[in-house]
């Protein structure tokens, strides 16, 4: 017993600390789960959405430069009969006219593969945004990125009805206006990227791969608010996606790369420092279990002891004296010494009730002369009435005397399916002098059933109810039909009638009292059914009003 409770103790112990540890754990992983949370939404995504704000600023003063340029009256004067050094000078007057911000490093105008530049020193627009305006109907498009990553190019088409698709303008966006803006988006444990949909680089926090082309294109789920972990270079990272709302269709967004290691450090220090924590207390707390378990134990294997060595012959002049008054060890040989005295007593009772019940038993022995009593009387009954000449009396009580012979069975619980139906038959006989002309009966039994055991009297309150209520008031003859069959290791009998009917409502087993069939007859064969054979046996009830009802009964096969 001090081993097993040794355990008990020990175990009781490490479990409370485990529990306590675990709890800890959890509640720091929840306070780092927030605080990753709270830090990518508070900090992260608002400033990606502030700079895509600025970078949306950018872009509209595309549009709004446009604007100021082809308002201008010397516009279509580009477009007359001029020297290429006057449309050149004239080009320059009309953007320096429209102040275009200083993102915009250069501007260039392309009229059906002729090109007008505001400042020398740059290359000219790349054939890929004239494809990309001519294959699209979007009103500003990206072009490629300097090879220096000194500028990105943002394409205009230029509206009008003179104007073809050959006619556009490129905005040269600067790229360390780019990297400026992205500096902004830096942090501690990583770096963010502006990138267009085809993953290359607009602008880097660091200023580095400004015009690279990201390779590993699948670790970077480009959904705007997406907040994910990813493997990069053999690194575990927190990738934050924002997508910049230009309206344009540009397809750029702001990527973060937090290297989520150095990011937790923190709190896997502190995880660290936990599991140090709980491996000296799991040692301090087991040493603590034993001696206690030690000294609460040692007490009671001494009750133990005593309690053994008690002759239970004089359990009052052996009194328990193994605690002091007032501790738990008192109290406990206090109710020990109750409860043998206790035990004594209801001894002495059994004894009592035993003899009061060989008592009973030979009453009921006795007794037993009563059913052969109303036996023979029913029959002396029988030959009167076939001496009077009385042949109704003389069936009614022959078939009486059948069916109480049949119902008692000398006491026993079962009776085999066979008698159960004859027992039905000479309940019917008894109806059928009540009211004669008013009853047809049918029974089969099918797949050998009336060799097995059924319990008795399941049928008859039934097939009473077929009588008295069932064929309440019907002016036709009322036909029983009962038919049982096998099914597996169950046997299934179904009694039918083609009376009255009746609706069947949803509590009609929770309340017997308002069964349309009236009193307890069902229901407390049903009961019987569960109590005997257990849940999924018992009745169940079908009715349609005006065609009759169909009971089915469950039960088990026994032999």
């Amino acid at each position: 017993m001090k081993k097993s409770l040794n355990k008990k103790i020990t175990i009781i112990f490490l479990s409370v600390l485990l529990a306590l540890l675990a709890v800890m754990l959890i509640v720091v992983q929840v306070v780092a789960s927030t605080y990753v949370q709270s830090y990518t939404n508070d900090d992260v995504l608002n400033r990606h959405r502030s700079v895509s704000a600025e970078l949306v600023d950018m872009l509209n003063e595309v549009n709004y430069g446009y604007t100021r340029i082809t308002k201008s009256d010397k516009f279509p004067k580009l477009f007359t009969e001029t020297s290429s050094e006057e449309k050149k000078k004239l080009f320059v007057e009309i953007l320096e006219e429209a102040s275009l911000s200083d993102d915009y490093l250069n501007v260039a105008l392309v009229a059906e593969g002729r090109c007008l530049m505001q400042r020398e020193g740059f290359d000219l627009p790349s054939m890929y945004v004239g494809e990309v305006i001519r294959s699209s109907d979007a009103s500003l498009v990206m072009g490629n990125i300097n090879s220096r990553a000194e500028y990105v190019e943002i394409g205009r088409r230029l509206q009008g009805i003179s104007f073809s698709e050959d006619y556009y303008f490129v905005f040269y966006l600067s790229g360390d206006e780019l990297i400026s803006v992205c500096e902004k988006t830096r942090f501690e444990f990583g770096e963010t990227m502006l990138i267009s949909s085809d993953f290359s680089i607009l602008g880097k926090s660091d200023g580095e791969d400004v015009g690279r082309s990201i390779l590993e294109r699948s670790k970077y789920d480009l959904v705007d608010g997406n907040v994910y972990k990813t493997e990069i270079d053999g690194r575990e990272y927190l990738i934050v996606v924002t997508a910049v709302q230009d309206n344009y269709g540009l397809g750029w967004y702001m990527v973060t790369e937090l290297d989520y290691k150095e990011f937790t450090r923190s709190y896997t220090t502190l995880m660290w420092i936990l599991v140090s924590v709980a491996g000296v207390c799991f040692v301090l707390v087991l040493i603590a279990s034993l001696i206690l378990s030690h000294r609460t134990i040692a007490p009671i294997n001494k009750l133990s002891r005593k309690i053994s060595a008690i002759d239970f012959k004089k359990i009052t002049e052996n009194p328990l004296t193994i605690g002091e008054d007032g501790d738990e060890l008192y109290e406990l040989e206090k109710s020990y010494d109750q409860m043998l005295s206790r035990l004594y007593q209801l001894m002495d009772q059994n004894k009592q009730n035993m003899e009061t019940q060989r008592k009973l038993e030979i009453d009921a022995l006795q007794m037993q002369i009563n059913p052969h009593f109303l036996y023979n009387t029913l029959d002396a009954i029988a030959w009167m009435a076939k001496i009077k000449k009385q042949p109704e009396i003389e069936k009614l009580t022959i078939n009486l005397a059948k069916f109480f012979r049949l119902s008692l069975h000398k006491g026993d619980k079962y009776i085999y399916m066979l008698e159960e139906a004859e027992l039905i038959e000479h309940f019917l006989e008894i109806e059928k002098i009540r009211f004669p002309n008013t009853i047809s009966y049918r029974c089969d039994l099918k797949d050998g059933t009336e060799n097995y055991k059924v319990l008795k009297l399941i049928l008859q309150p039934i097939v009473e109810n077929c009588i008295k209520h069932g064929f309440a008031g019907k002016e036709d003859v009322g036909t029983i039909d009962i038919t049982a069959y096998s099914r597996g290791d169950d046997i299934i009998i179904e009694v039918s009638d083609n009376g009255c009917g009746f609706e069947v409502e949803e509590d009609f087993w929770l309340k017997p009292k308002k069964q349309v069939s009236g009193g307890y007859g069902l229901y407390n064969v049903n009961e019987r059914i569960r109590l005997e054979y257990g849940d999924g046996y018992g009745l169940t009830v079908k009715s349609v009003v005006g065609e009759g009802t169909t009971v089915t009964v469950k039960i088990k096969k026994s032999l």
